[in-house]
């Protein structure tokens, strides 16, 4: 069995106009959801084996918030680039490449890719995810080579105004 944990970076600033996108920081309220989140995480006994993050600041600031959530040594987060608006193929082959002795995997992103890629694991799911709203998908495989369309079953799908 393993399972996914897709994640939407928290709520992000956009006061600042000279910043590059992958510059903006986590907002107020961002920073006030993601500590949520991760809370509900720990509490649903919910951890991860690997997290993985966009290298934009405000999803590496939601995965750090997170891991500290839920006791994933904030340092062990690994920074991918194709999550960074690379498309949902990038990410799938990100997904699919992860080691065995991983079961639960965190992946912190953007949309549209993180709605997208929770339509075609899930079958029936369709819904745009807000932001810092996580969906939890389990696949009765032993290999994340094995990760198929459709082939996830929805465990959970929360958000901070649930």
């Amino acid at each position: 069995m393993k399972n996914l944990l897709l994640i939407r970076h928290a709520k992000s600033s956009r006061d600042e106009s000279n910043l590059h996108d992958w510059e903006r920081p986590l907002n107020d309220r961002g920073l006030t959801d993601a500590p949520v989140m991760g809370k509900r995480l720990h509490d649903r006994g919910i951890a991860a084996d690997l997290f993985l993050a966009s290298p934009a600041n405000r999803a590496r600031q939601t995965a750090q918030i997170i891991a500290r959530e839920t006791g994933y040594p904030v340092d062990a987060i690994k920074i991918c680039n194709e999550i960074y608006l690379d498309g949902v193929e990038s990410i799938f082959r990100l997904i699919t490449n992860q080691p065995e002795s991983c079961h639960t995997l965190f992946l912190c992103g953007h949309n549209p890719d993180i709605s997208m890629l929770a339509t075609q694991f899930v079958p029936g799911f369709v819904s745009s995810i807000p932001t810092c709203g996580i969906i939890h998908i389990s696949f009765n495989i032993n290999s994340w080579k094995q990760v198929k369309p459709a082939g996830g079953k929805l465990v959970l799908f929360d958000f901070p105004k649930k």
